[in-house]
Formats: structure tokens, C-alpha cells, sequence
């Protein structure tokens, strides 16, 4: 007996449904998406099947298809969370926000559902929503309260927030839950290093080795909290093992270079800079600190060429839309130029001033936009040039011609700083006021004719503070030594520390509360030229009195790459005649420093470090 059309068509939609399942299970997905998808045609498939196979794909890494029937079977049944979480799943391995909406809707279907609000979490921390990742992660720990990844993850997203003291109270609960779980104690570590508790970092990172020693990220961390501390040797010594674990670390490779430069290795330095340039030879931070490792042994020309990969790293601390010809990179003859400021800090952006009267011979007239609050200094310092500030300028109020052009500071510096030799003699191009001078000089002025020597200790608002600085406990021998009065250069001078070592050390160092130094260069720079002599680590006090041509002795306890332009070994400045460089020995402490500074002192000859009359 015949059969009907409509028994036939039933049996064939039985039949290809059939074959459909064969096909997913046997893993022949293409068969099984093109089954699929004749089926949806037809208008009738099975919803299960179609998100066991939409899951068959996503496992199997084809996202596209897996996202499509997903997004399909969403449609049919969108009170379920198994098409949202399939999405996310499969969206994430290529682009987190094509994920971050399903994985939300997935959470709204089934709030009980602990993978996804983990991965809903997950996503909306990708999509820069933390609040909103912190839902969901309270979420997974009110389904799983004892969970020790719940906490641990909790405890993650409160330190990326800064909440740094909840956040060690859930990495707490997480190791106490589960003690032997390297990743809640490499957690513990990174959070310390964000609240900067590099001790308590260094020990989470320690715990997580001990249970999984071939953790190569444990052993990265831990040498940085580790050099963060201070350190050198027990660094290089963690870093070598990240990279042995995993040797293509191109950044590994650049802070080991740095610590090489810490112990004053330049061999050593080079070596791993030019490995991590082979690594990645996209890598800005192997490329920019190759070139210091050039401009610190004085291959300035060499040093140039790759200087400007640090545009790539957000180091200048302005961004300016150029609106004239460049020079020198552009065929221009200008009549005149704008010089603007581009560095990281003040301190450097007046050693680079030093420049400026070669660049006139270059350019003709100058205009200089500024730091705003060196403008007083330099206008007095620089009469024939149109001085500015960074947020005043507007070239064609600048009277620079009918040819104007403009150029970065640091690039006019590259132009003409191509090796030592280029570096000119100079007593100083900066000029303090003379009255205020003379003022400051009667006003501290020693009933005994005893010489002033201003004194400058630390960096608290600089770059790497901490390793550029000289506590005054270590400067006893100073103290000890020099028949002098002390006078405080320091800006943001703690209270507590001057008194502690005047106590420590019995030395009374004058400070002048009428001086906000920090906000008033004019003012610092007057007292810095009241001075006979002046003792400072590196900071705006030390290059402010190079560049007056103060007799300064550069007090330099760590060796820092960035700052390159001390250079390798040298107890002279190309950029401050009148400076000199004090280092310690290979090995040596911050007192060792001060003490050979003291013997420095003790032996030099007196006529320049006598009181002026």
C-alpha cells in the first residue's frame, strides 16, 4: 500500500534527524552543520540537538558556526542559559566583547548557575566592568562559599579596585580553605605587589613555588617583588628560572638587562638587551632600552637612532598635536622655532635646556613652551628668547617669522648631542635672581663664617624614588666631617626624619619655611645659588644646580636605567661642568656611599668650598 506525502516528509525529517545525531557523534561536524542547517530550512530540528552540536563545535574550536547555532537555539528557547553560555565560550577564545552580553543574559536565566556567573564575572572585567564582575563573583561564593578559587578570584578583582585590605582578607579565607593551591598563594603575592608590600609579595610567590616549582610566573614575580626590595643577585637568580621555563619572555630578558646595568655589568646589560630585541623585535621596552644601553656608554649616535621607540611606552609626559614643520626632519630654513617639552620630568627638561644656545645658532629666533613653573627662571635666563608655557602656546602669537617651525626638546637634544665631544664648557646658562641671592645669603648667613652647604636627600614625588634616594641616618660621616651649616634644599622635607637626625647626628639643618621649593623653581633656584656647595641625589635640586654652575657633588646610590645620563662610570657631567659624580663600589651600601663622599670631602682643597665674601 501506498504511503502518503506527508508520511513520507515525516519519515524523512525522522531520518535526517537521525543521521544528524550519527554525525555529531562520530564527530563528523561538517556533515552534522550542513544536516543542520538543510534542517533549520525546513523549520523543524530538535533544540537539544541543535546546542549538543553548537557545544561539539565551540569545544572544537569553530567559533563562528558554534556562535551562529547558538545564537539560534537562544532564539528558540530563550528562557535557557545553555545557548548563552555556549556564546561566551566559544566568543571569548577570539573577542571578549562579542561574549559579554550573552554571558550576562546567561546569568539572568540561571542566577544558580555558578559557571556562568564565573564566566559572566570573567567577562565583564575583560569588558572593564569590575562592579559589575564583583556581582557575579559574590554570586559563585554564595552557591560555593567554600570554594578557594571563588574567594581567590574575589580577592583578585578587589586588588585590581585597590581595596587592597578586603582583598587580602578573601585571599586569606582562600588559602585557609585550601592551603595547598598554588594559585590562591600566587594571588596573595600579586596583590601584595599592588597594595606594595613587596616582603609579604615575595613570600606569597615563595609558597606558590613550593607547590608548583615549575610555576614560571611565580618566579617572574617573585624576582620583581624581590628586586622592589632593593635586591639584585636574588632577582637575576628568580628571573633566569622564569626564563628557563619559558624562554620566550622578551620582557624578562629587558629587567634582566636592567639588573645587569645594577651591578654595573654593561656586558651583561647589552647581552640581554639584544636578546630581547631578537625575541620580539616589536618589543618598545627591548628596543628603548637597548638604546639607553648606547647613550649610557656614550654611543649617542647609536643611542639616538632607537631613543624614540620610548613614544611607544607613554613615557613623555606631554602629547602635542604639531602644527608647524618639523625640524630638523623636514627641508625647512625656518625663521624662527618653537622648542617644547616633552620628557618625563622637570629635572631633565632643564639639563636639555643646556641645548638651547647651540640651537639658536641652528634655527634663529627661539620660542620655549615650558614647564609653567620654570618660566620665571628661564624668561630672566633667556631675555632673547620668547618664553612660554606648555599650556599658553600658540605658534602664531610666538612672533617666530614667516617660516616657523617647531621641535621637541629631546629631538633638538638628539640633533645636537651626536657624541661626548658636542657637549660644550659652560659656568652655567641658568640665572637665579641676584637680590633674592643676596637676601637668602645674609638670611643664612653663619656668625662663625662657616661655609653654607645645601643638602638635598630625596625624590618623593621623582621617578624610583626610593633607589635614588639617601636617607639622612646615612649621612653621618657627611655631618661629621664638614665644618659647615646645613642648609635643607629637600621639597617635601619630612619633619620627622630632619629631626631624627639631628638628634642621631647632632647637626642643626636650617629649614627656611618662607620657601615653598617645590612649586617655586624661581625661589630654589635663588637658594640654591645662596649656596657654597650643595650635596644632592639625583633630583630637580641636583640639575637645577648644574645648570647654574654651582659646585655640586652627585650623590648616585643605584645604578638606574633611565637615567642614562650620568653614563657609565664617570665621576663628570658632559651636561654640568661643575658636577661631580659620587658612586659606590661594586657591592657597596648607601653608608659605604656617604662615607667615601666624607673621605671626597675631607681631602678636597678648600678655596671653592670656602664662604664667599
Amino acid at each position: 500500500m501506498a504511503r502518503s506525502a506527508d508520511s513520507l516528509d515525516r519519515i524523512s525529517l525522522t531520518d535526517a534527524l537521525q543521521a544528524l545525531k550519527q554525525a555529531v557523534r562520530e564527530g563528523a561536524l561538517d556533515r552534522a552543520q550542513t544536516m543542520a542547517s538543510r534542517l533549520l530550512a525546513a523549520g523543524t530540528i530538535d533544540v537539544t540537538l541543535l546546542i549538543h552540536l553548537a557545544e561539539h563545535l565551540s569545544a572544537a574550536g569553530t567559533v563562528a558556526p558554534a556562535v551562529r547555532l547558538s545564537r539560534i537555539a537562544a532564539l528558540l528557547v530563550p528562557e535557557s542559559s545553555r545557548p548563552y553560555l555556549i556564546v561566551i565560550r566559544a566568543a571569548a577564545k577570539k573577542i571578549s566583547s562579542s561574549a559579554y552580553r550573552p554571558g550576562t543574559w546567561a546569568f539572568v536565566c540561571d542566577p544558580d548557575n555558578p559557571e556562568g556567573a564565573r564566566r559572566a564575572a570573567a567577562l565583564a572585567v575583560d569588558a572593564g566592568n569590575p562592579g559589575h564582575a564583583l556581582i557575579y563573583l559574590l554570586r559563585v561564593l554564595g552557591l560555593r562559599p567554600r570554594s578557594a578559587m571563588a574567594w581567590t578570584n574575589v580577592g583578585l578583582l578587589r586588588a585590581k579596585t585597590d581595596d587592597h585590605q578586603a582583598s587580602k582578607r578573601d585571599l586569606a579565607r582562600a588559602v585557609c580553605l585550601a592551603p595547598g593551591l598554588a594559585v590562591s598563594w600566587f594571588s596573595v603575592g600579586n596583590s601584595a605587589s599592588r597594595a606594595f608590600n613587596h616582603i609579604a609579595a615575595a613570600t606569597g610567590f615563595r609558597r606558590a613555588l613550593v607547590l608548583d616549582p615549575l610555576h614560571h610566573a611565580a618566579h617572574h614575580n617573585l624576582g620583581q617583588a624581590l628586586r622592589r626590595q632593593g635586591r639584585v643577585a636574588q632577582p637575576i637568580t628568580s628571573l633566569r628560572r622564569s626564563l628557563v621555563l619559558e624562554p620566550s619572555q622578551d620582557h624578562v630578558l629587558v629587567v634582566l638587562g636592567q639588573l645587569r646595568l645594577m651591578v654595573r655589568d654593561i656586558e651583561g646589560m647589552r647581552r640581554y638587551f639584544y636578546r630581547a630585541r631578537a625575541a620580539n623585535p616589536e618589543n618598545p621596552e627591548a628596543q628603548f632600552f637597548g638604546a639607553l644601553g648606547d647613550l649610557r656608554t656614550g654611543r649617542l649616535d647609536a643611542g639616538w637612532q632607537r631613543y624614540f621607540w620610548h613614544l611607544k611606552l607613554g613615557f613623555p609626559k606631554l602629547t602635542r598635536r604639531q602644527r608647524l614643520p618639523s625640524w630638523p626632519d623636514q627641508e625647512v630654513d625656518p625663521t624662527g622655532t618653537l622648542v617644547w617639552n616633552d620628557q618625563v620630568g622637570v629635572g631633565e627638561e632643564v639639563m636639555y635646556l643646556g641645548a638651547l644656545p647651540q640651537l639658536v645658532e641652528r634655527v634663529g629666533r627661539l620660542a620655549i613652551s615650558c614647564t609653567p613653573k620654570l618660566a620665571p627662571l628661564l624668561r630672566r635666563s633667556f631675555p632673547e628668547m620668547t618664553v612660554t608655557t606648555c599650556k599658553q602656546t600658540q605658534p602664531e602669537d610666538l612672533g617666530l617669522g614667516a617660516r616657523p617651525a617647531e621641535v621637541p626638546l629631546i629631538l633638538a637634544v638628539a640633533a645636537l648631542r651626536r657624541s661626548l665631544m658636542d657637549f660644550p664648557v659652560h659656568q652655567g646658562y641658568l640665572r637665579a635672581d641676584p637680590a633674592v641671592v643676596a637676601r637668602l645669603r645674609e638670611r643664612y648667613g653663619d656668625p662663625d663664617g662657616r661655609p653654607l652647604i645645601g643638602i638635598s636627600w630625596s625624590s618623593p614625588r621623582g621617578f624610583q624614588g626610593p633607589d635614588k634616594a639617601v636617607p639622612l641616618a646615612d649621612w653621618g660621616p657627611v655631618f661629621q666631617t664638614l665644618n659647615a651649616r646645613f642648609i635643607s634644599l629637600q621639597y617635601h622635607a619630612d619633619p620627622n626624619e630632619i629631626a631624627e637626625a639631628r638628634a642621631r647626628h647632632g647637626v642643626d639643618i636650617l629649614v627656611d619655611p618662607d620657601l615653598d621649593t617645590f612649586a617655586d623653581l624661581d625661589n630654589l633656584a635663588a637658594q640654591i645659588s645662596a649656596m657654597d656647595r650643595v650635596l644632592s641625589i639625583s633630583n630637580i635640586t641636583a640639575h637645577l644646580a648644574g645648570a647654574l654652575g654651582q659646585p655640586v657633588e652627585m650623590i648616585y646610590p643605584s645604578e638606574i636605567a633611565l637615567l642614562w645620563y650620568w653614563f657609565h662610570d664617570r665621576s663628570d657631567s658632559p651636561w654640568y661642568p661643575s658636577m661631580t659624580i659620587h658612586r659606590p663600589p661594586p657591592g657597596g651600601s648607601r653608608a659605604g656611599l656617604m662615607q667615601c663622599l666624607a673621605n671626597y670631602l675631607h681631602d678636597k682643597t678648600t678655596p671653592d668650598a670656602a664662604p664667599r665674601r
